[in-house]
């Protein structure tokens, strides 16, 4: 598995000095908000990529003690990645536990996860996932933490499609 599939689009908040030329650190642009998703922006030597993220609007158990949760879904041109998705849990997982990824009424895909990070096991599916989200209402997101609580997230797919062809847009242009 590529290591990109360990790295959060999140972390495109900052760029780091590299050993041979320097970089400065660059912030996202907003660039829309489509009901729960913000479509973001970033522009860098490595050229531009684009991420739609939001945050669940619900949880549960809902007396999990949990950091920030996020999906975030990422085009990058330049390093070839489209409709690439991952997940911050925000907590570390059950070591080798996996999880689900499901869009109600449709399509339920697994799940690899590592640290605080999921994404789909499958990164072929990608595509079709997101497809299906657009259609979706929800998605259900399951996860066990290093603890053994089993979590579920739910994400209210209203305004994706429309985050989407805001990115598709941007992301063209580099």
């Amino acid at each position: 598995m590529p290591i990109s599939r360990f790295i959060f689009p999140a972390v495109l908040l900052f760029l780091f000095t590299g050993a041979v030329q320097a970089q400065k650190a660059v912030a996202p642009a907003e660039i829309g908000q489509f009901n729960g998703w913000t479509a973001y922006r970033l522009e860098n030597d490595k050229g531009r990529s684009c991420y739609i993220t939001t945050q669940p609007a619900g949880s549960e158990p809902a007396s999990a003690r949990r950091d920030p949760i996020y999906i975030f879904i990422t085009h990058a041109p330049k390093a070839g990645k489209r409709n690439e998705i991952s997940i911050k849990l925000g907590y570390a997982v059950k070591p080798q536990s996996g999880g689900s990824f499901e869009i109600l009424g449709g399509e339920k895909f697994d799940l690899a996860t590592s640290g605080e990070g999921a994404w789909l096991k499958d990164a072929a599916k990608e595509t079709s996932a997101v497809e299906a989200m657009k259609k979706g209402k929800e998605v259900l997101v399951k996860a066990t933490s290093k603890r053994g609580t089993l979590t579920t997230d739910r994400y209210s797919l209203t305004g994706i499609g429309k985050a989407l062809e805001k990115i598709d847009r941007e992301c063209a242009k580099s």
